[in-house]
């Protein structure tokens, strides 16, 4: 997860927010029960020398936008799925992408993402707010809000009706106002006429295809600046009426664009446009005039003004220029990337002659611009918002402009508020005169302070008590408690922020000063002892008198200072000091630190009482001893307390917590931002296609049919976090072997990250996760030795020094000679596919197969993307094995030998086309094997209809990993990926990058990484947790989430994780949802687990030979608590020895377990084998 989640400020919901997300790890401190490995990762870090890493342990796993969000780039507003692009996962962006980004200056600005992302999404959050704007979104999918503490980033499954969505109010524009009609406009139809010098400089005629043009000269700049004008040929030869090309969008050929938009009719090579202003009608023609050089038909019809021209030529420049004209078409997905990258005088002129043309003004304060195209009114918020007028969307109903007397549902967007419509005026205006007057008259009226408003800012009240500002001078009380104006609710967070500031420069000098104090403390502090010391002297009347003589005191004075009766105050105290104390130079003052602390004290605002407020005087106290310069000696060793005491006052004030509080409020009395308000929060459940950018440091970027602030996602390692800091998401590449996985992924992806450039650090880091996810069961039958004399080995068998395993060329979907050695992949979980011939094929879910693409290539597929009715590759026909149909082993014949062939050779031989079935010889079916060719393309493959997709058993996990194709085929014909191709295409690039890559992968088992991978990493093996461990973070996570998690209820969790610290949380998690108290039933019951003493109770009663009760006992784990028989033998292994049963009987059960557990994993019945083990027990105590 991001850094950001710390941040989401939103009531945790235990049936939403998945709490193994929420509470990962962020840094190497907070990984618990691995102190030896983490201090070894740190001290890499610490040593800034990292090796490539390799994490291996057992098993402790995107916020995106749908398709047509649209999204402001450096090109315009696109939709998201053009932008991001037809991809899986994540990917690099395309050349040159800037997308808008909401800073924390407040800000908004472009910048480069890092990634781009696209996937499946299962369940979809639609958002709708008040603005109009519709979100549909991943419910992980953060949207900035506004709430009484700041910003903060909400999770779309946790936003509810009500909740205030930061839209920017103003955004930037980028700079592409310049029209390339050179790379755009159709390379063969288009004549190019250029100047004569630049034609003779080239070799050219005057006029020349473009495309010709093109290929002989590479700037289209200079192009352009030749070109005298376009004609457009047709496909018969006929040339259209040539134009001038304009190069740039100008405010004159803005405003035309604006009316085709509009008031036009653009069909292929006319342009006529319907006006009833007459200044509009006149406008139109001199611009096609003086851009195009078109002189246009004019005229009146019923009292409506037309212009009308034909030219195809025009037609074709402007629906290659102006997307917002090819989306009117039907030709172009973007919206207006010419006009959000013109000038500001451009844009308004775009925007007048809409809102001229197609708007509605309310007797209210409100105009309303209705357009029949929603990506054109889309393009209008945006263009609005660079002008910092927000706007709200809407749908309305309207006659039909034909005047059919028949209504049609129309997008609406429209302007409100005094302040809106007094910005709109300013900065973009109409054309009309009585429109022009009643804007001014809505403008000029007063705002209504309900209109536009946000949460009030409680942070602001909490800053002021920190900081002891005077909220009440700084804060009015009049306006709503609520939701205050905006505008006015703004101004006086920017009066918090500058007095917090202040008051934050004025407690760095308070530090600073008394930090300059501290010597002249500690000779005050020190005056009554050196004071009780100097009386001591006094009591010689010699001395006395000499002192008397000195300063005037009295000589029976001063004896009574010497014998006690008298204390001498601080004045007296310092003639006697500077006369008999050799460290007194001078006379003793204390005035100097007295009042360096009273200014102190009124700098920081704070009152005496709570200077004194844990102290050991009274306010009252402190005041008399600030404020009077003869005081009691025997106080002046408080002074040095009440410095303490500001100082830790200022130190407070000047703590991280105040200055993100100020930072908050900053950001929010920028005032870019505008509040949006939910309306409503909806599910669905049906799911779709999403996509997503990665903006470095800021991580958002703005979107959506209004501009809004929409998170965007990214990935998060503590290793990188440690290593980079804040820049660890520049430098870190994150894939997932299961869901990436492949040859393309290695040699593409990592590569491309790998060259990529970059500064300031040695490396980049390239974390592969679940690395080791492919495999099979054994039992497995591999096709081994040569194409010519196939053999079957079970998958365990095949030799871990390599032998010879057949695979399928590629490039001829020929069988080939190939060489494998087995992988030993640990533990995985299976599932069987049925084909609907009646052969089967076990593996694990991000196993692969094949499926045969368009082309005839072979296509992988993971097996839990398969589905019944999809067909696999099938090379039974070819492989040139099969099951003898006697006894069912494996032959390269019809059957394995004379006597399986006597004994069944009449039998009638089950599977059409099998090789069981064919009358050649085993020798001549070899033979044809070996001498089978390609004839230079690639031979069509047979395939497999799947029938069924089912769980099959949890047990031990092989793989083979392929010396040439990665791919090996089953003994019954069907075609496999090997494991670690891609691993191996991996240590190439490890070796080849590195002098600037770190590679860091992830496994349940370091077996299943090739051997040349482990050679280069240093290993670091993560164990089970111990339960200490488990039982201190699950207790943090209740404390935080407010769950009532009882002692037994804790053991529950404890004992059900097994050291598995994603099984605990996940635990807690649902059994949070059974109630307000999560107890060990609560437990039990959502973890499908046994209590130990019902594993006990049943093992005991198989010992005491009352087999009808133990296996009542299993019967009811099985079905009632819902066990699966696995779970049960893992129960059962961890209880052994806590069983009361002597050390005979225990390794009996041991034995009988391990017995079970290789049957069931062999695809034995459950149920049987736990009975019989059962069974076991109680007939061998029986008969001893």
């Amino acid at each position: 997860m991001s850094d950001a989640d710390a941040g989401d400020g939103e009531a945790g919901s235990t049936g939403r927010e998945i709490w193994i997300e929420k509470y990962r790890p962020q840094t190497l401190t907070e990984i618990h029960g691995q102190g030896d490995t983490v201090e070894r990762l740190q001290s890499y870090v610490d040593r800034d020398d990292l090796p490539h890493l390799l994490f291996a342990g057992p098993a402790g796993t995107g916020k995106c936008v749908t398709g047509e969000t649209p999204v402001l780039t450096g090109r315009g507003v696109e939709r998201i799925e053009t932008v991001v692009g037809d991809i899986e996962g994540f990917d690099d962006p395309g050349e040159s992408l800037e997308v808008a980004t909401f800073g924390a200056d407040g800000a908004v600005e472009f910048v480069e993402p890092s990634h781009v992302f696209a996937t499946d999404a299962a369940e979809l959050v639609e958002v709708g707010t008040r603005d109009g704007s519709t979100l549909r979104v991943t419910p992980e999918h953060k949207l900035l809000v506004a709430t009484e503490d700041g910003l903060s980033w909400r999770k779309a499954e946790a936003v509810a009706a009500g909740d205030r969505v930061a839209r920017p109010l103003s955004v930037p524009t980028p700079d592409s106002g310049g029209l390339n009609w050179v790379e755009r406009m159709h390379g063969e139809r288009t004549q190019v006429t250029v100047e004569p010098s630049f034609a003779r400089a080239h070799g050219l005629d005057r006029t020349v295809p473009l495309g010709l043009l093109r290929n002989v000269v590479s700037s289209p700049e200079a192009i352009q600046d030749a070109t005298e004008q376009l004609t457009y040929v047709t496909a018969s030869g006929t040339r259209s009426r040539p134009i001038t090309p304009p190069t740039e969008v100008t405010p004159s050929l803005a405003a035309f664009v604006g009316l085709v938009i509009a008031e036009g009719q653009l069909d292929d090579g006319r342009v006529k446009l319907h006006t009833t202003d007459e200044r509009l009608h006149e406008t139109v023609a001199e611009t096609l005039t003086d851009l195009f050089g078109l002189d246009p038909a004019t005229g009146a019809q019923e009292s409506v003004w037309y212009v009308e021209v034909i030219s195809r030529t025009l037609t074709h420049y402007l629906e290659s220029v102006f997307d917002v004209i090819a989306s009117e078409m039907g030709a172009s997905a973007a919206v207006g990337s010419a006009l959000v990258g013109a000038d500001d005088e451009s844009r308004a002129a775009f925007l007048r002659v809409l809102f001229d043309a197609e708007t509605h003004v309310a007797n209210t304060n409100k105009f309303e611009f209705v357009h029949r195209d929603p990506d054109h009114v889309t393009l209008v918020s945006y263009l609005l918002a660079s002008f910092g007028v927000p706007s709200r969307r809407s749908t309305v109903e309207r006659a039909a402009a034909n005047g059919s007397g028949t209504f049609r549902e129309y997008d609406a967007l429209s302007v409100s508020g005094a302040a809106h419509l007094r910005q709109f005026a300013d900065e973009i205006g109409l054309g009309a005169d009585w429109t022009t007057e009643r804007l001014a008259d809505h403008a000029a009226t007063s705002a209504n302070p309900t209109h536009d408003t946000m949460p009030q800012q409680t942070l602001a009240r909490e800053l002021c008590a920190d900081l002891n500002l005077s909220a009440g001078d700084l804060l009015e009380d009049t306006l709503d408690s609520e939701r205050p104006g905006r505008a006015a609710h703004l101004d006086e967070l920017r009066a918090v922020v500058e007095a917090a500031t202040d008051r934050l420069e004025t407690a760095q000098e308070v530090v600073e000063t008394l930090d300059t104090l501290k010597l002249r403390l500690a000779e005050t502090t020190s005056l009554p002892a050196r004071r009780s010391a100097v009386c001591n002297t006094l009591d010689t009347l010699d001395t006395r008198t000499a002192v008397s003589a000195g300063h005037g005191s009295r000589t029976d004075r001063l004896l009574e200072n010497a014998n006690g009766r008298r204390t001498p105050g601080v004045a007296q105290a310092g003639v006697l000091l500077a006369d008999r104390d050799e460290r007194t130079e001078g006379t003793l003052s204390i005035k100097d630190v007295r009042e360096t602390l009273a200014t102190c004290l009124d700098a920081l605002g704070v009152s005496y009482a709570t200077v004194a407020d844990g102290t050991r005087f009274h306010h009252s106290e402190l005041s008399t001893l600030v404020g009077s310069d003869d005081v009691d000696p025997a106080s002046l060793s408080s002074f040095a307390t009440v410095a303490e005491r500001l100082q830790m006052l200022a130190d407070g004030m000047l703590s991280l917590d105040i200055v993100e509080g100020i930072r908050a409020l900053d950001r929010l009395a920028a005032g870019t931002l505008y509040f949006d308000e939910v309306a409503s929060v909806g599910r669905d459940e049906t799911g779709g296609r999403v996509y997503d950018l990665t903006v470095p440091q800021t991580r958002n970027y703005v979107a959506g049919a209004v501009p809004t602030v929409m998170h965007n996602t990214t990935s998060a390692t503590a290793i990188a976090r440690e290593v980079y800091g804040d820049d660890w998401r520049g430098n870190f590449l994150e894939l997932n072997a299961s869901d990436q996985r492949g040859i393309d992924v290695v040699r593409d992806r990592i590569k491309n990250f790998a060259r990529a450039s970059f500064g300031g650090y040695d490396h980049r880091l390239i974390f592969l996760d679940e690395a080791d996810s492919l495999c099979l069961p054994p039992g497995t039958g591999v096709v081994t030795g040569a194409p010519s004399s196939p053999e079957v080995t079970p998958i365990e068998a095949v030799d871990p020094g390599g032998e010879p395993i057949p695979s399928v060329d590629f490039k001829t979907n020929e069988i080939q000679p190939d060489e494998g050695v087995r992988v030993d992949s640990g533990i995985a979980d299976f599932f069987q596919i049925k084909l609907t011939d009646g052969r089967t094929v076990t593996a694990s879910l991000t196993h692969p197969f094949f499926v045969v693409g368009a082309d005839g290539d072979l296509v992988e597929r993971e097996l839990r993307e398969l589905t019944p009715g999809d067909e696999i590759a099938d090379f039974r026909d070819e492989v040139g094995i099969a099951r003898c149909e006697t006894c069912g082993d494996w032959t390269p014949g019809r059957v394995c030998s004379l006597n399986c062939e006597a004994d069944g050779y009449s039998r009638e031989l089950r599977g059409d086309g099998s090789l069981v079935d064919s009358p050649e010889r085993p020798d001549e079916r070899r033979e044809g094997v070996v001498k089978r060719l390609s004839d230079g393309g690639r031979r069509a493959v047979s395939t497999a209809e799947i029938q069924r997709v089912d769980y099959s058993h949890r047990g031990p996990a092989y793989n083979v990993s392929m010396a040439q194709t990665p791919n090996f085929l089953l003994a019954n014909g069907i075609l496999t990926h090997n494991t670690d191709d891609a691993q191996s295409a991996l240590r190439r690039t490890m070796e080849q990058f590195s002098d600037n890559t770190r590679f860091i992968l992830s496994c349940n088992y370091s077996s299943r990484i090739i051997d040349p991978i482990q050679s280069r990493c240093a290993v670091f093996r993560f164990s089970p947790l111990d339960d200490e461990a488990v039982a201190t973070q699950v207790q943090q996570i209740a404390t935080v989430e407010g769950i009532e998690l009882t002692e037994d209820g804790l053991d529950a969790l404890v004992y059900a994780a097994a050291g598995d610290m994603r099984r605990a949380i996940n635990a807690l998690q649902a059994a949070a949802t059974t109630g307000e108290t999560v107890d060990e039933d609560a437990v039990f019951m959502v973890t499908s687990t046994a209590r130990p003493e019902e594993i006990i109770e049943m093992v005991q009663a198989a010992v005491d030979g009352e087999f009808a009760t133990a296996r009542a006992d299993l019967d009811h784990l099985l079905t009632d608590v819902g066990m699966a028989g696995g779970d049960v033998i893992d129960q059962l292994h961890r209880t052994a020895w806590d069983l009361d049963l002597p050390d005979r009987t225990t390794v009996r059960l041991l034995e009988r377990m391990g017995e079970a557990d290789y049957r069931i994993t062999e695809g034995a019945s459950e149920q049987v084998q736990l009975e019989a083990l059962l069974a076991a027990l109680s007939l061998n105590e029986r008969s001893e």
